[in-house]
């Protein structure tokens, strides 16, 4: 298995660097940090700054997705979190790193009622329905954030009419656009997800969810990749003692 240190430690340090000085993590309630009381106990000794995450076991474990045996990670994250801008290009680097016998996805955070959670989360379902959703990420972390617009106050993109002008500024026809936001296929999506999300347990983004069995928000350095490696290796060492 290749693993997340054949990436340039330089690079991956710097991203973290850069997040945490200038971005908060976003979350409906920040992630604590410290022994949970549903912590999970991983089978080896826990890396440097692994001792930071508040991981989990999840009580009724279940895969987001069931259709083969491979190892899951769901990566969870939101277009208006600061962190999930800033480290989005690693976690790709992560995600290209890993065997084919691991399955990777990402998926919105879908927290409570927020408006903000539910609309660009729909956003993202309508996106990755139209096959756009990774080509235009980065502009839509872009654009919800203002990053070009630093005058602006909140979050953009939060109405239909908004996310329809986005989309049809990139080339996508206002048919396509309206199809994919009201197919049934989208709005049972949002409902898996959510549901997925609420049984992991988990309480902020960036985070990940390890072959429905382990969840943990995000940590600064190479520990959170690091960690989503040794929980994949030790869910492949669980599997194969069946």
């Amino acid at each position: 298995m290749k693993t997340f240190n054949s990436i340039s430690l330089s690079i991956c340090l710097a991203v973290f660097f850069l997040a945490f000085l200038f971005l908060n993590q976003a979350g409906p309630a920040a992630a604590q940090v410290g022994v949970s009381q549903n912590q999970a106990s991983p089978q080896t000794s826990a890396l440097p700054g692994e001792d930071q995450a508040e991981l989990k076991a999840i009580l009724k474990p279940a895969r987001f997705d069931e259709s083969d045996d491979k190892i899951e990670l769901v990566v969870f994250f939101w277009y208006g979190c600061g962190s999930c801008r800033a480290t989005d290009d690693t976690t790709d680097m992560f995600i290209d790193s890993l065997p084919p016998d691991v399955r990777a996805l990402k998926l919105p955070a879908l927290f409570g009622n927020r408006t903000e959670w539910q609309a660009h989360g729909k956003l993202f379902m309508v996106l990755e329905a139209l096959g756009a959703e990774e080509k235009l990420r980065k502009l839509t972390f872009d654009t919800v954030q203002n990053v070009n617009n630093p005058s602006a106050r909140g979050y953009s993109l939060l109405t239909r009419e908004a996310q329809e002008a986005f989309v049809v500024s990139q080339g996508i026809s206002k048919e396509d656009f309206n199809a994919a936001y009201d197919s049934a296929a989208v709005n049972d999506k949002m409902a898996r997800v959510k549901a997925f999300l609420d049984n992991s347990e988990l309480d902020a983004v960036p985070g990940m969810v390890v072959n429905g069995r382990y969840s943990f928000s995000f940590i600064p350095g190479p520990a959170y990749y690091q960690l989503a490696e040794r929980l994949i290796n030790q869910e492949k060492e669980r599997l194969a003692g069946k």
